[in-house]
């Protein structure tokens, strides 16, 4: 299989899921590379989302250990016709939950294949300076290791 392009779909209020999907799609080498935004509520007010491209990288944060309610009708939306899925979340260091699991059964409903899953660790959003919970994350070799990922990533696909 070869993957030429990729579309990255993101949901991050904070910053960290997209700073790990960048890094994961760094990593795969792939030159197009096309993202979507869907942290604003008007980005998330789509009938259907059609990815094109080869690859989907798909990442969001965990809340209470859950996919976001609110991003429930967005991935509804979907449509991957057989296309290879990257489900990535990133949760507060705390518990990742079964976002994990719920967002690969969510793609493959959706028509993709899950090929790869990960989940980061991302500053959790109540972290304070007096009481920190993951400060600073995803840090540096957080964002190698992201890379890596997306590498081993691009290698299994192009295997297939």
């Amino acid at each position: 299989m070869q993957i030429n392009s990729a579309r990255v779909i993101y949901f991050s209020p904070t910053g960290t899921t997209k700073t790990v999907v960048a890094a994961i799609a760094q990593g795969t080498g792939i030159k197009k590379v096309n993202y979507t935004d869907i942290t604003l509520p008007s980005a998330r007010k789509v009938n259907l989302i059609t990815v094109k491209e080869d690859l989907l990288i798909i990442g969001i944060p965990v809340y209470e250990e859950k996919v976001p309610k609110i991003l429930t009708e967005t991935l509804k939306s979907l449509s991957g016709e057989g296309k290879p899925a990257v489900v990535v979340t990133v949760y507060g260091n705390i518990a990742d939950g079964t976002a994990l699991s719920e967002m690969k059964t969510i793609v493959k409903n959706a028509g993709f294949v899950p090929a790869a899953a990960a989940s980061f660790i991302g500053e959790h959003s109540f972290s304070t300076k007096e009481v920190p919970i993951a400060a600073g994350r995803p840090n540096l070799c957080d964002e190698h290791n992201a890379r890596q990922f997306g590498q081993m990533i691009i290698n299994k696909l192009n295997s297939a």
